[in-house]
């Protein structure tokens, strides 16, 4: 979400990640195109952004059914369910088709693609999503799948690097057992089972008690050891946000995004008595900080490296005049 500065017209490229799966790869021997149908092969799709920035919000044309053109499909009831997706495809000729109709060519899921849904695609149809992709989605999920992982391959494969963490209620006995171990200032990060853009999250610290089962957060949440000395630029936490493209889990195939976004807090990072609750200072999502009076927004690609979000170049800028080049190209 947000942006660091306004991108030219015709230089902005983006990259739409395209499920591999298909009818054929589901097991649907039988699905064909119609004939005169297109059927074009999609994997990935990259393209230039062709209007200016502050064009973005405006409507694209009306929704039609083209069968001589690429058509997608969103199943979402929301009208701007990925908004900014709609304009790329609008202005690069495709057509949005109803979700009752089933001559379009790319499905954009909105949440999560029913297996299904996914068997019945035809040949020439690609969607955005895999499978059971909520296991590293849902944050309840992944901190299963890492804790399988650690147990099975062992600490040093992800346990230097992933926090400890409790699934609730499941966990609640183990974790009680671990926090009376404790000292009475060692602090947790409780995040819900499945919320999204900060929402829901607190910070606990030792000798307080969870909520009460009828309060927010007391059931289906992810209570995570918090990392006490997070490393900090100008006194502020700051987030990373990388952007990965799969398309293959079997054989693994994935593109990492050779930039990225550094996320900073509002308030300076403090853990003291009261500062617990100050969500500017310890959560980092765009999407809470942007409301903050503290928030900067770049105005311009020259002042990258300022403001409360950078680019990964200005970061490892940052880090090379900090901690020097060599360690900073670790980044």
């Amino acid at each position: 979400g947000g942006r660091v500065a306004p991108p030219a017209p015709g230089v902005w490229t983006v990259s739409l990640p395209i499920s591999m799966a298909s009818a054929q790869e589901a097991g649907d021997d039988h699905a064909t195109p119609d004939e005169g149908q297109q059927a074009p092969l999609l994997s990935a799709l990259a393209f230039h952004v062709t209007r200016p920035f502050e064009q973005i919000r405006e409507k694209p044309a009306r929704i039609a059914s083209d069968l001589n053109r690429l058509g997608f499909m969103i199943n979402s009831r929301t009208e701007r369910n990925s908004w900014l997706l709609q304009v790329i495809l609008y202005d690069h000729g495709w057509v949005r088709i109803p979700a009752e109709d089933d001559t379009w060519h790319l499905w954009w899921a909105a949440g999560q693609a029913n297996p299904l849904a996914i068997r019945a695609l035809r040949p020439w149809q690609r969607l955005n999503k895999f499978p059971k992709s909520s296991t590293l989605t849902l944050k309840a999920h992944l901190s299963a799948t890492l804790n399988a992982a650690i147990a099975r391959y062992g600490p040093e494969t992800f346990g230097r690097v992933v926090p400890e963490a409790y699934v609730l209620p499941a966990q609640a006995e183990l974790f009680e057992a671990v926090r009376r171990a404790e000292p009475t200032d060692t602090i947790w990060i409780v995040k819900p089972y499945a919320a999204y853009c900060g929402r829901g999250i607190f910070l606990l610290r030792n000798d307080e008690a969870l909520p009460a089962a009828e309060e927010e957060g007391a059931e289906r949440c992810v209570a995570c050891r918090y990392v006490a000395k997070p490393h900090l630029i100008h006194g502020y936490k700051y987030d990373l946000r990388l952007y990965v493209l799969v398309t293959s889990w079997h054989p693994l195939c994935v593109y990492l995004y050779g930039n990225g976004l550094a996320r900073f807090a509002t308030s300076k990072y403090a853990t003291g008595p009261g500062d617990l609750g100050n969500r500017m200072a310890h959560i980092t999502n765009y999407t809470l900080n942007k409301r903050s009076a503290n928030f900067q927004q770049a105005a311009s690609a020259e002042e990258d490296g300022r403001g409360s979000k950078w680019t990964l170049d200005a970061l490892r800028a940052h880090l090379a005049a900090e901690v020097g080049p060599q360690r900073a190209r670790r980044v």
